[in-house]
């Protein structure tokens, strides 16, 4: 029930997005560079190469059931870290839009990463 609840979430949330806009205003490379990027290194930094093995873990039939609770764990984490890491990716973004008060056609790409990176 879990993976088909997730399923229904992102479709209602990409027909929103598709009902107001195109799909691609939803697309920032610096957000999902931060948001993505950040928090695997964040993950590496924690667990090394316990990463790749919690996802051989988490991805095979075959495991004992305590190194699935670790590969789980693991998972688990990376969603905290990215938490926090979306919101310093907000910060991040408000930064450059507030040193941008000057020239409003620069004010755009610091609230798209402040605003997309909330998002991711």
């Amino acid at each position: 029930m879990g993976i088909f609840g997730f399923i229904l979430m992102l479709t209602l949330i990409l027909l929103g997005i598709m009902n107001g806009t195109r799909l691609g205003a939803f697309i920032d490379v610096p957000s999902f560079l931060i948001t993505f990027g950040v928090s695997v290194f964040m993950l590496l930094a924690c667990y090394g190469s316990g990463v790749t093995r919690a996802i051989r873990v988490v991805f095979s039939k075959t495991n004992n059931e305590e190194s699935l609770v670790q590969g789980i764990a693991v998972f688990q984490r990376w969603q905290s870290l990215a938490v926090v890491v979306g919101v310093t990716g907000t910060i991040v973004g408000l930064v450059n839009m507030l040193q941008a008060l000057d020239d409003p056609e620069a004010l755009g790409p610091g609230t798209a990463t402040a605003l997309i990176t909330t998002m991711y």
